[in-house]
């Protein structure tokens, strides 16, 4: 009987923190992205390209790993005015801080680089992107954010 109540205790407090909110998110100022340009490495690597499209944008879906890595590193290396990088698993291993060091060069030569990043994965890493966060020209900004005990 005793192990009933104490099941059914428990069953009722974990239905009530179920239900918690997250504090409001504090206001941030609006963003978008920079137009494209016509000086940069990266601008003139993809302009031939979107010549043959005026008017459009596109996108390409990036499945392979070592794919994505040297899309990642490349457009890092190349950007010459702003990156944004959207990601959801980054780990703090050797690809995870090579990476962290491309966008901290691409941030010390003046790019705007806008990380965004999927807290389910991150919960661990925090530390990590507020390092990257602390740089002037990096903004670290999470989604899906979960409330742990």
């Amino acid at each position: 009987m005793l192990s009933f109540r104490r099941g059914l205790i428990f069953l009722i407090v974990a239905c009530l923190a179920a239900c918690a909110q997250l504090k409001p998110r504090p206001t941030l100022p609006d963003e978008s992205a920079i137009p494209p340009g016509e000086d940069s490495r990266l601008d003139q690597v993809i302009g031939p390209a979107e010549a043959e499209h005026p008017g459009e944008s596109a996108f390409r879906l990036v499945k392979e790993g070592s794919e994505a890595f040297v899309t990642r590193v490349q457009s890092a290396r190349l950007a010459g005015r702003t990156l944004d990088v959207q990601t959801y698993i980054w780990h703090a291993d050797l690809t995870g801080i090579f990476i962290a060091q491309q966008l901290l060069e691409a941030a010390d030569r003046g790019v705007r680089v806008r990380l965004l990043v999927d807290d389910m994965d991150a919960r661990a890493k925090n530390v990590g992107f507020a390092a990257l966060a602390a740089h002037p020209n990096i903004d670290v900004r999470m989604i899906q954010p979960l409330r742990l005990p």
